[in-house]
Order: C-alpha cells, then structure tokens, then sequence
C-alpha cells in the first residue's frame, strides 16, 4: 500500500439530526465502556473531564450519556432508548434538568455570571430526570472568576447531580477543578474515519483532496471541516510552494508573503496562522519518520514526498530542535504577541539555517 492510500472502512452514517447511541460514535469505545459501566455498577461520578482535541465526539458522547442516565427505558445494551420524552427533550436541547453552557467562538470567554446561574439551578432537584446534568463545552475558556465560583459548587455538589466538562486544553484549567473530575480521554480519529466521514459529506470533491485533508486534519473532524470551508488546501499548497520549494526565496518576497497571510487570518481567525505552522511541523515530523525503519504510511503529506525526502537530509537532533522551535511560536501566537514580528523573525531565520 503506497504513502497515500486510505483502505475503506466500516462507518456510520454521519447525519446531522439523526437520533445517535453509542453505537453511532467512531473509534471512542474506551471512554463510552467506561461511562457505560459506571451507569451499570450504579457509580456515576459526580463530574467528569472530556479531555480531547476538538471535532472527535467529546459533546456527542456528552449528550448520549447524558441521554442513558436520564432515560425511562434504556436498552440492554446499556444505550439510551431515543423514543421516551426526556431521550427526545435532550436530544432538542429543551430537557429541563440540563444546564448546557457553550461558548460561541474559540475567543469568547465563559463569564462568572453564566456559572452563577448553575448555582441557582442546581438548588432544586431533578424535575423530569433522575439526574441534573451541568454540561460546559470549552471549559478551558473559563476566566478566574468563572473558575473559582464553580469550584465551590463541584466542592459540595446536590444529590443526584452530575457535572459533564468537555476541554481540549485541559492545562489551561486550574488543578483545583481537575483534581475535582473524573478525566476521561479521547483519541484523535484515524485517518480513515475521517475520510469515510467527508466522502459522505463533501462527496463532490476530488477523492485525492478528501485523503490529503483527512491525513492532515490531525484526528479532527472540525478541522478537517475548516479546511474544506476554508479553501485551507489551496493555502497550504501556496505555503510550502514558498516556504520549501523556492530553492532562491528571496527574504523580501518571504516578508511580503508573511505579511499576506497574517492580514488575512487576523481577528477571529487568527488560529488559522498556528495551522500553518502545524503543517511545517507536521512536515518535519514526516522527514523524521522518512528517515526511520516506521511505514511509510505514517506520512501525513504524502503528497509532497519531495519535499519531506529533501528535508529528511537533515540530522534527526536539527530536526527535532527545528519542530520545538516552531511549537514555541505557536504559543507566542496564542499568547498576543506581536504576531507579524515573530513570524518574519522565525521563517527569515528557518531560511538561514537552510534545513530545505
């Protein structure tokens, strides 16, 4: 089987308004057994962490456990039934004993008087269900206050009340609150779910296209998805035809590229720019495994052997050094840095170095 190759594999059907089980869930079997059981040995924690990159079913998980411990006839499959009235109040999102907080955007942050309202809520008991259920999406996206006056209620949680928190970034959630939660973690999809996935959704594109972006979309459905809407392959072609194949880029056409793309990736959509160097990272990743005895279908971009051949030239300690550099930038980036200045002073020195 050649680099490029994605073999077919058994998936669900992904539609949008479907009323899923655990059944319909790719590739996260460890995490649903897990929460399975502790609704069989009747021992739910009183919260539980989703810990996960974005886009691999941390919230769809979320919503059919939330499902099964609330259901009126679950199946003996331990799923939930998805015909009694609060399998379909949840599914509608109009399920009285569910507090569901979820930010708008990557930037928005979950503000103190959103988790008030929780404390206020909480103070009764379950109406409809057996459990109320407090379930916050980007949890990482809490500010200090936010923080601390949750911590109080996960200190002294009502009966019969469960918190469910999903994050990608869980360092940036304070260790008081994580010591407080049941860490359950979730794997990146493979690369050919994530092909199976797109070919039903985005079937009109190229076949070849739908394999380079589910081998780049880092185990992410979302990303995978932001690259289709984003026109983010044409972008990623234009980059590495700059960055690594000009033998002779001249600095001042590298600044004038640079420049380019920080105007169009500014404001919300700034993380775009620490995609970019996810792509120079994950080809410096394919160059040291282009140098190992591993499978050459462990390459990400396939499509651009010649260059990982080239860069895989380099001694193995530059390269890895190489990859911490650019991690490194990448946290600049999300730290509000002076975002023009640090990328022309690393790709003006990545040039100089002449690893390609």
């Amino acid at each position: 089987m050649d680099a490029g190759s994605i073999p077919a594999v058994s998936t669900k059907l992904y539609i949008k308004d479907y009323m899923k089980t655990f059944y319909d869930i790719e590739e996260q079997d460890r995490a649903i057994s897990i929460l399975q059981k502790a609704y069989l040995n009747d021992s739910i924690a009183q919260a539980y962490l989703f810990d996960g990159i974005s886009g691999i079913g941390k919230s769809l998980v979320a919503k059919v456990f939330i499902k099964l411990i609330n259901c009126k006839n679950p199946t003996p499959t331990l799923n939930p039934c998805n015909k009694c009235s609060n399998c379909i109040k949840i599914e509608k999102n109009s399920f009285i004993d569910l507090i569901h907080i979820k930010p708008n955007s990557t930037k928005e942050i979950i503000k103190i008087d959103k988790i008030r309202q929780i404390e206020e809520k909480i103070a009764y008991k379950a109406y409809n269900g057996k459990y109320k259920v407090i379930l916050i999406e980007d949890a990482e996206q809490m500010n200090i206050s936010s923080s601390n006056a949750l911590l109080k209620t996960l200190e002294e949680p009502p009966p019969n009340t469960v918190f469910i928190l999903t994050a990608s970034k869980i360092s940036k959630l304070p260790d008081t609150i994580l010591s407080r939660c049941q860490k359950i973690l979730f794997s990146p999809l493979s690369k050919e779910v994530i092909y199976a996935k797109l070919k039903l959704e985005y079937n009109s594109l190229e076949d070849n296209n739908l394999k380079i972006i589910a081998s780049i979309s880092q185990g992410s459905m979302t990303i995978a998805k932001e690259i289709i809407e984003n026109n983010i392959l044409n972008l990623r072609k234009e980059f590495i035809e700059i960055i690594l194949l000009q033998n002779n880029t001249k600095l001042a056409n590298l600044i004038k590229y640079i420049k380019k793309i920080i105007k169009e990736f500014k404001g919300e959509n700034f993380y775009f720019l620490a995609f970019f160097l996810e792509i120079l990272k994950s080809i410096i990743r394919d160059a040291l495994i282009f140098n190992s005895k591993l499978s050459k279908n462990l390459l990400l971009n396939f499509d651009y052997i010649n260059v990982i051949e080239k860069i895989s030239t380099n001694d193995s300690n530059i390269l890895i050094q190489e990859g911490e550099k650019i991690s490194n930038l990448q946290n600049q980036i999300l730290t509000n840095v002076n975002i023009e200045t640090a990328f022309e002073n690393y790709f003006i020195s990545f040039l100089k170095r002449g690893i390609v």
